[in-house]
Order: C-alpha cells, then sequence, then structure tokens
C-alpha cells in the first residue's frame, strides 16, 4: 500500500511541475513575442517618421514635379527635382506600409495599454506627416500642410518624444516593476 502512494504522489508531483513548466514557458512566450512585436513597431515609427519629414522637406521645395516652371528651372533641374520627389515619396510609402504591418502585429499580442499608446503614434504620424500634402490632393488639399504644423526637421526628434511613454509603458508591461518609471 505505501508503494502505491508513493507511485501516486510522485505521479501528480510531475503532472503538477509539469503544468507549472509549461505555464511558465507559456507565459516567456508571450513575454517574448510581445518584445519583437514592440520592437518592430518602434522602428517602423521611427523610419515612418524620419522618411515622412524626408518626403515633406522635398516637397515643400520642390511641390509637385509636374508643376515645375520651365521658364524657372532648367531641364537638368527639373529631373534632379523629380528624382528626389519620386525617391522620397517611394521611400516613405514603403517606411508607411511598415509601420503599419507592424502595427498589425503589435494588435495580435500587445496589452490594453500598449494598443491605446500604439495609437497614440499612429495618431502622431497622421498629424505630423499624412494629414497634408503631399498625401492629401486634390481640392483644398493640394498644397496643405500637415496638421501638427511641424517644420520638417523637427519631426523626427518629435516622434522620439512621442514613442517615449510607449517604450516606458511597454517595458513595465514586459517587465513589471523592475522597469523603470514613466
Amino acid at each position: 500500500m505505501a508503494a502505491l502512494i508513493t507511485v501516486a504522489t510522485a505521479i501528480v508531483v510531475a503532472v503538477v511541475a509539469a503544468s507549472a513548466g509549461y505555464f511558465f514557458r507559456r507565459r516567456e512566450h508571450l513575454r517574448e513575442t510581445r518584445l519583437d512585436a514592440y520592437q518592430a513597431v518602434l522602428a517602423a515609427f521611427l523610419d515612418a517618421a524620419r522618411s515622412a519629414a524626408d518626403l515633406l522637406s522635398v516637397h515643400l521645395r520642390v511641390g509637385w514635379p509636374n508643376e515645375l516652371s520651365r521658364e524657372t528651372w532648367s531641364d537638368e533641374q527639373r529631373e534632379m527635382m523629380s528624382r528626389a520627389h519620386t525617391e522620397a515619396w517611394e521611400r516613405a510609402t514603403i517606411d508607411r506600409r511598415a509601420f503599419e504591418v507592424a502595427v498589425y502585429g503589435v494588435e495580435l499580442v500587445a496589452s490594453e495599454t500598449s494598443l491605446a499608446d500604439v495609437e497614440k503614434l499612429r495618431t502622431f504620424l497622421a498629424d505630423a506627416a499624412y494629414s497634408g500634402s503631399p498625401w492629401k490632393r486634390g481640392g483644398e488639399h493640394d498644397h496643405i500642410y500637415p496638421t501638427a504644423g511641424y517644420n520638417p526637421s523637427e519631426i523626427e526628434p518629435q516622434a522620439i518624444e512621442a514613442a517615449a511613454p510607449f517604450v516606458r509603458r511597454a517595458a513595465r508591461g514586459l517587465w513589471g516593476r523592475h522597469a523603470p518609471k514613466a
């Protein structure tokens, strides 16, 4: 009878240990997945802000390439400005899409607090860059400045500042009491 109790106890202990290990690994896996998603969204946000600022800077100088005056600019100058605008536009569109993809990745695993912070990052980009020319075009939107009214050189530093609360709260959510205070 004692042998049966010993075997039963060993089985119960093994099941409890396996369950505890499973839940610990599951929690660590979620933490790692969140960390990867948060890193991706932060990097994509800063890239999108930088390339949007570059595009806005080029667009303020060049305007729409097809509207460059033949009387004011030589063919070579118009070609160079048009190429600069096209390159900035392509980079900004790629980075904008990468940010949106990263945001969707975060939405799959993020906490409620982090989701709210990511929405603030989205709003920042919309107000700082995407709410005016060259993103908006046609009728009243042809030559409007983005809502936030930042100079292109101010967008990236403001983006870094806007990302700080997200980083602090995400770190606190990932690491608990060991994270820096916001």
